[in-house]
């Protein structure tokens, strides 16, 4: 991992900061961290923006001094370097050992104020000046002005005071000749130093317009980056739009072209590096309350579409926070995985299977507006409002940009065709907007579709328009590359009499109904029966299934993914073990929704606390119960984004099927059989002991379309072996018939349990 820059990609890594180019300069690391973290706290915390960037000068110093003391200089050294000099020898100096000399000299306070932080910088400013090096001269003169007119902007009486004693008897206001960079670098440690300021930045609202403090931080940040330039020689200037926010960091838009990245007005990527990689974010700015009216929106949009939503949404954004304070307040929305354009290089890379899984992304996500109530319709479809992650091969498009969506329930007072005049403007984007939507009171949910089926001519075929030629229109389009059943949708999506155009809801229906022709359909099968027992004390969950448990259930249909399933086996013959069982499938059932719309990297923390909740929710209904023996297992598993995430505690148990061969997932939480006879459970939900911890196992796999996912409770798992489990996984009939089979093999083999079935898998949709 570099100390200064994030690798990104073999060929494009981008700068840690404003001041990356200083650790190549130095190779300091102590120097480089404090300016970093200087910049990093800028956002949030500038009083100790203000604490790193003094720790910086100081360190400044130190390292000039070194520099200076390495070539066997002493005059006007402190005691410590004299005697380290003197007892070198014929050997090379040690710039840490330097270091560590001039560091002792400078906390000697008995010594002369020579050896200070700001007078060791202002002695090797003037070592800089008597080189009569005309470069330096030149930089110290746009240092001057810089300064000057930092000063002049400020209301802050301590600049004030400052400015009216440079300037004074100099006509129009001009720096003095004897202001020197010496005579800044004091001012500027002087600034770092006081109290006064830190109080000032910390009150942020009260002392300065519009939340200025990160502001004034930045500012500064920019004239101690001017003063290195002139000491280091560092390149170009400072730049806000290098600066991290808090702990991400912003990749160079001139960069987005080699990542294949889309740049929009309000949208940002920021990067963080973290123990299991780079993870990719994306920031958008929040207006000040007068200001951009797009941005306000965007994000209003956003919030709506979560907030008011009945059903999660699809293939959109999740707002993760907020980092920065005023001006410097970004909202953070995170990426799955690396996000890249929605572009022809993107669409070359993917298979006809992933296409379709594209396609249907992007009708879900205008699903998900035209389906809050009022809707929300986007009026800027086009492949820059999206970016596309590919987890574990699955593609998964998310809409990012907002700022074109009309909120039905506000009011405007400027006409639609001014306000997406940059969309029709641009050749990018101008294909993609329905031209009726420019005329007055336009059906602005059909110019979606339009888009939409645009979007679609685009990712099958490579053009927006099917045909090529705008004035045929799509009806005249050979559509090459798209199936013919396809091409008529596309087709009558962007149909130019808006009336003809179908809703979202025949879209996404007759586009499922295409898909499901040629690829597989996710899909579940449920049985859970009492057996040979009086009562069916199990219960499950499936999230596509309201009924958490019966005595007897058997059932089957298609299932949306991400997908969550859970079983539970309550203990047989205790008091209220099917009580419990169910307890904990409604615990299930109400983290559900969270689970489902969130993105993780890691599932683990998660899966467990899915665990936790279960068993709180047990054990508070036992105590308020007054419950003592009761309780019950759990077995659950996410399956999401090409992830399979399980977390069992007890001996119900999850199988993967992988290319025939059958997997265990679950930990059996038994101590060893004891005379034959099966050994006690040792972790169960409920346990209600001062002795006991929780301790649910976790597990993450791989999952790709064709695997079966087997959860089951111990009716069926403590009499069929896995080569016997495995055989019925691998029958050439449906998921339904298949989870009936393996009750039906468990009970002819003597299971006297009750019995629960779930299993997972994508399939044809005549074997579901």
């Amino acid at each position: 991992m570099s100390i200064n820059y994030i690798q990104l990609t073999p060929s494009v890594k981008i700068p840690k900061g404003n001041f990356a180019p200083l650790y190549d300069f130095t190779e300091n690391r102590d120097l480089f961290d404090s300016c970093l973290h200087a910049e990093i706290l800028s956002a949030d915390d500038p009083e100790h923006s203000f604490a790193e960037l003094r720790k910086a000068m100081e360190l400044m110093a130190v390292d000039l001094e070194v520099s200076y003391c390495m070539g066997a200089h002493e005059t006007g050294a402190g005691p410590a370097v004299k005697a380290l000099l003197a007892s070198s020898g014929p050997d090379p100096l040690s710039r840490q050992a330097l270091a560590a000399a001039v560091r002792s000299d400078m906390q000697n306070f008995e010594l002369k104020p020579r050896i200070t932080a700001k007078s060791l910088i202002g002695n090797a400013l003037t070592r800089h000046y008597h080189q009569e090096n005309s470069a330096f001269r030149r930089k110290e003169n746009e240092l001057k002005h810089a300064y000057f007119q930092f000063l002049q902007q400020r209301d802050d009486p301590m600049y004030a005071e400052k400015y009216a004693q440079y300037t004074q008897d100099q006509p129009n206001g001009d720096p003095p000749k004897h202001f020197t960079t010496r005579s800044f670098v004091y001012d500027l440690y002087d600034i770092f130093s006081s109290v006064g300021s830190h109080a000032k930045l910390q009150a942020g609202d009260e002392s300065m317009e519009n939340a200025a403090a990160g502001e004034e931080c930045q500012r500064i940040l920019s004239l101690f980056y001017d003063l290195l330039r002139i000491l280091y020689s560092l390149p170009g200037h400072y730049s806000m739009a290098r600066c991290p926010i808090g702990e991400f960091i912003p990749v160079e838009r001139n960069q987005y072209n080699d990542l294949h990245l889309t740049f929009h007005r309000t949208n940002d990527i920021y990067v963080k590096e973290t123990g299991s990689g780079i993870e990719y974010f994306l920031l958008k700015e929040v207006p000040a309350a007068s200001s951009d009216l797009r941005a306000k929106r965007e994000l209003t949009a956003l919030a709506r579409l979560w907030q008011d939503s009945i059903d999660s949404p699809n293939n959109v954004l999740y707002m993760q926070g907020t980092v920065g304070h005023g001006t410097l307040m970004r909202r953070v929305f995170g990426f799955p995985d690396r996000p890249f354009a929605l572009d022809d290089w993107f669409i070359g890379t993917l298979t006809a299977p992933q296409k379709d899984e594209l396609a249907a992304g992007l009708i879900k996500a205008v699903d998900s507006l035209h389906a809050m109530e009022p809707p929300l319709p986007h009026r800027g479809l086009s492949p820059s409002a999206f970016y596309i992650c590919t987890v574990h091969g699955r593609v998964k498009p998310l809409l990012a940009s907002f700022d074109t969506v009309k909120d039905l329930r506000a009011d405007v007072s400027f006409s639609v065709g001014a306000f997406l005049k940059d969309y029709t403007d641009d050749p990018r984007t101008r294909d993609f907007i329905a031209p009726d939507l420019l005329g007055e009171d336009p059906d602005l949910l059909g110019a979606d579709i339009y888009s939409l089926g645009r979007l679609l001519s685009y990712l099958y075929t490579g053009r927006a328009i099917l045909g090529g030629d705008a004035d045929e229109g799509p009806n005249t389009a050979s559509g090459q590359g798209m199936s013919g059943d396809k091409r008529e949708l596309v087709c009558r999506m962007t149909d130019t009499d808006p009336e003809k155009r179908p809703d979202i809801k025949e879209v996404l229906r007759d586009f499922t109904v295409l898909a499901e022709k040629e690829n597989l359909t996710p899909a579940y099968a449920v049985f859970s029966s009492r057996g040979r027992r009086v009562n069916n004390e199990d219960a499950f969950y499936c999230s596509d299934l309201d009924t958490l448990a019966g005595e007897s259930v058997q059932q089957s249909g298609r299932a949306k993914l991400p997908a969550l399933f859970g079983v539970f086996d309550g203990l047989g013959g205790a008091e209220a073990g099917d009580e419990m069982s169910h307890l904990a499938a409604r615990s299930i059932r109400r983290s559900a929704r969270s689970l489902l719309i969130r993105q993780y990297r890691d599932y683990t923390a998660p899966m467990t606390e899915l665990a936790e909740k279960a068993d709180m929710a047990v054990r508070t209904y036992k105590e308020e119960n007054g419950l003592e023996d009761s309780g019950t297992t759990m077995a659950a598993c996410l399956i999401a984004d090409n992830t399979l995430a399980a977390v069992n505690v007890g001996d119900s148990r999850i199988y993967l099927l992988h290319g025939g061969e059958l997997k265990q997932l679950s930990k059996d939480h038994c101590y060893a059989p004891i005379g034959g006879r099966k050994g006690s459970l040792y972790q169960i939900l409920g346990m209600q002991d001062d002795a006991y911890t929780l301790e649910p196992f976790t597990a993450i796999a791989g999952y790709v379309p064709g695997d079966t996912v087997l959860l089951c409770t111990d009716g069926i798992s403590d009499v069929l072996s896995d080569a016997e489990i495995a055989q019925i996984l691998s029958a050439g009939t449906s998921l339904g018939k298949k989870a009936a089979s393996l009750a039906e093999a468990a009970e002819a083999k003597g299971s006297g349990d009750n019995m629960t079935v779930i299993l997972f898998s994508e399939v044809p949709s005549d074997e579901i």
